[in-house]
């Protein structure tokens, strides 16, 4: 597919961004299928759909697609006047609910973070749909591909107007004119909602386990990639409901319901 390479005006409104990158469906669809195939293309990680190995390099040729197949390379023209290289990405093992974030330091440079484990999780044993910004996704990279581009409206916005805010009209109008975003959350199976489907354990859920050869009893009270469990201890300390609990990172797959 060609790319409009004509000169980008200047963007003043949320109209000028919209005259300028705005895209029909079937545009969106096209320019986004260019994306997925790319990437898979160029890739030394990323080798199918459903991906199992990723690097911090795949966001940065992600991002680089995106930004010629989609913005006429708008982005990086504004991000190249600084001199400096001011927007990095990172994958992140510890965000178990939040597909992605992207930061502005005091510094001003940017930092874009995909949820990495969150995306592994995904179309494994559950058939709930995988739906990321109001877009249906088929597979991890799919899902991926949802999360960069809330990502990149982010920092699109803020390069315009220094501000961002995905909760705002103006960030609205951009995800759909560019993306065809018709929300601004995922749906994604999240740690806790795996616990629930496939351990039947959620939040206030007494359980037991083992430790160092001694079987103790407790209840769940949150769930990351393990579970927080509280176990009564005199020599715990004092919680809000007057007991006294130690506290012990439990795998899921380590824990039974308690009678």
């Amino acid at each position: 597919m060609t790319i409009n390479a004509d000169p980008i005006p200047r963007l003043d409104s949320l109209e000028d961004f919209k005259k300028a990158f705005g895209l029909s469906s079937t545009d969106i669809v096209k320019r986004r299928n260019q994306v997925f195939t790319s990437l898979l293309n160029q890739s030394k990680k990323v080798s199918q759909p459903n991906f199992c190995r990723i690097g911090s390099e795949d966001l940065a040729i992600l991002f680089d697609l995106y930004d010629r197949i989609f913005f006429k390379g708008w982005l990086s023209e504004i991000l190249d006047r600084s001199g400096q290289k001011p927007l990095s990405f990172r994958l992140s093992t510890k965000m178990t609910r939040k597909g992605g974030s992207f930061v502005i330091y005091r510094s001003g440079k940017f930092q874009i973070t995909v949820a990495v484990n969150l995306l592994y999780q995904q179309f494994k044993k559950s058939k709930s749909a995988v739906i990321v910004n109001g877009l249906t996704c088929a597979n991890r990279l799919t899902a991926l591909q949802a999360v960069l581009e809330h990502e990149i409206t982010h920092l699109a916005e803020t390069l315009l107007w220094t501000r961002t805010s995905c909760k705002k009209a103006r960030f609205k109008g951009m995800a759909h004119s560019v993306f065809g975003h018709t929300e601004h959350v995922h749906k994604m199976l999240t740690t806790d909602r795996l616990a629930v489907m496939e351990y039947g354990i959620e939040v206030g859920t007494k359980v037991s386990f083992g430790f160092k050869g001694q079987e103790y009893q407790g209840f769940v009270n949150r769930i990351t990639k393990r579970a927080t469990v509280l176990v009564k201890h005199t020599e715990g300390p004092l919680y809000s409901d007057g007991h006294r609990y130690k506290k012990y990172l439990v795998p899921l797959g380590d824990l039974s319901p308690a009678p």
